[in-house]
């Protein structure tokens, strides 16, 4: 089966984010995190944290389309283990004018049309479960879910599993590398099926993690390689990076960019017209063809971001009871 892209050109969001640590509604999700670091001091607090986000964008007039984007992220850890659920969805209406007029041009009559249509709508549902089996060796499980439907992406379930390394002391509050290898395992449905490719494949997946702390603010990066075993140049790669800077101790600004490629991404139907001298199409439409669409995706959002976690333990007073 072949995978999946679109290209929307990159897309500037204003949102407040409440928690998010990725772009807000990405038309593809941001690789998952690899690993916890040791719980402790202000990293990772055992117990339950949430992050949810909501964006609504709305233009009038001349011009008339909207949006609306959410994104929500759950985590609990254990210490040594650490399980996170998030998911996204985003779509987009808009209203095409068409404005002309019949008539001479002295004297002519103003007709309008408008067509309204979705032109963009995806969703993703990701989760995950790391355990900690030594102060750097981890193992993890996941599986996603996404829908894409203008990227020619009915519906697709990943199923992944492996073993990553901590490259870098994990009890350090410097910079953190983490890298994983895992087994995968796709079933994917298309919108046009490519007939040349599987429904279903089993696969690989290179992961790398980097986060650096600058005094109060953070840059992480995070780069997923997806590898199809049964067809060697079906291969993805996504690569999401972010800064974020620290304006209290709750909020903060985040500026993510969002890159993803596919070698070989889904199809797309097309009409197929008769060709004139000169190459120029002429009359309509003789039948459709099926066309890839773009390898290419890229995604610029600005978040103000709101964390939401369990408060660290107060100690107690000395002397107290």
């Amino acid at each position: 089966m072949s995978r999946t892209t679109t290209f929307l050109g990159p897309v500037l969001a204003l949102g407040c984010l409440a928690g998010g640590a990725a772009p807000l509604a990405a038309q593809s999700p941001p690789p998952p995190g690899v690993s916890p670091r040791t719980a402790g001091g202000d990293d990772n607090p055992i117990g339950w944290a949430a992050k949810a986000g909501l964006s609504y964008v709305a233009t009038g007039g001349n011009a008339e389309a909207s949006t609306l984007g959410f994104k929500f992220n759950a985590s609990y850890n254990w210490t040594r283990t650490f399980f996170t659920l998030q998911g996204g969805g985003v779509r987009s209406d808009s209203e095409t004018r068409t404005v002309f007029a019949v008539g001479t041009g002295q004297d002519f009559v103003v007709n309008e049309s408008t067509v309204t249509g979705t032109t963009a709508e995806n969703y993703f549902l990701e989760a995950g479960l790391d355990r900690n089996s030594s102060a750097r060796f981890f193992w993890q499980a996941g599986l996603g879910w996404l829908r894409n439907t203008f990227a020619g992406v009915e519906s697709r379930e990943a199923f992944r599993g492996g073993a990553g390394y901590i490259w870098t002391d994990p009890a350090s509050k410097g910079a953190q590398l983490k890298t994983a290898l895992l087994a995968t395992f796709t079933h994917q449905k298309e919108v046009k099926p490519d007939p040349t490719a599987d429904d279903a494949f089993v696969g690989a997946r290179l992961v790398a993690d980097l986060s650096v702390p600058f005094g109060r603010n953070s840059f992480n990066s995070r780069a997923n390689l997806d590898e199809n075993f049964q067809t060697t140049d079906d291969f993805r790669v996504t690569w999401w990076n972010s800064l974020g800077f620290s304006i209290t101790n709750r909020l903060a600004l985040q500026v993510s960019l969002l890159l993803y490629y596919d070698h070989r991404p889904a199809l797309r139907e097309v009409p197929l017209y008769d060709v004139a001298a000169g190459g120029q199409p002429v009359g309509p439409p003789a039948g459709t063809a099926l066309v890839p669409v773009r390898k290419g995706d890229r995604e610029l959002a600005v978040s103000f971001v709101l964390n939401i976690a369990p408060k660290k333990p107060t100690a107690a007073p000395t002397g107290a009871q």
